[in-house]
Formats: C-alpha cells, structure tokens, sequence
C-alpha cells in the first residue's frame, strides 16, 4: 500500500512545476534594460526546479516500485493463504520488477 502512495506522490512531483508553468514575457517589462536577464534569469530557475522534481520524483517512484516487488516477493513465501501456483507468480512478479528496476539503471543526474 506504502508503495502505491509512493507512486502516487511520484506523479504529483512530476507535474508540480506545470502549476506555475515556465515565465512567459507578457510578465515582464520589456522597456526595462535588465529584461533580457532577467527572464533568462528566471528561464533558468524553472527548468533547475523542473529538473529537480523531476528527480525527486524518479526517486520516489523507484523506492515505491521497490516496495511493491518486495511485498509480492514476501507474499509469496506466506506458506499459509496462497496456493503453489499463486506464490510462484508472485515470486516471479516481484523478482521481475526488482530486477527491472535494478537493471534499468539509477540514472538520478543533476546537471547543474
């Protein structure tokens, strides 16, 4: 359930900085000297922030993933309520995208 959440969380990280959006120069005044600079200025900061995000938002995404593949893999050694045929799926389930997750790389970059 935790990893589900994480998910979700995930993707409202990743579309926070479509909130503000990206400085438009109908804001500015174009008359003033220090216009060019100051919407590069700007420019700038919101693709750091978008860029922030969006790691943050890998990173969430990845542990709840994580989470999930571990609980189908823990599940599955439950001898009790599953039967043979379910526990192997599940084991396989869970194995799968830990290994997914594991093989894709943990590409987490920031470029400043």
């Amino acid at each position: 359930m935790i990893g589900v959440i994480l998910i979700l969380v995930a993707g409202f990280l990743s579309v926070l900085p479509d909130f503000s959006g990206a400085p438009s120069p109908v804001d500015y005044d174009t008359s003033d000297a220090d216009y060019p600079e100051k919407i590069a200025e700007d420019t700038e900061a919101h693709d750091d922030f978008v860029r922030i995000m969006d790691t943050l938002a890998t990173m969430v995404g990845m542990a709840g993933v994580g989470l999930i593949g571990y609980a189908f893999v823990r599940e599955a050694y439950d001898e009790d309520t599953t039967t043979p045929g379910l526990r192997i799926t599940l084991l396989l389930l869970g194995s799968i995208m830990l290994l997914q997750m594991i093989g894709s790389g943990f590409n987490l970059s920031i470029t400043l």
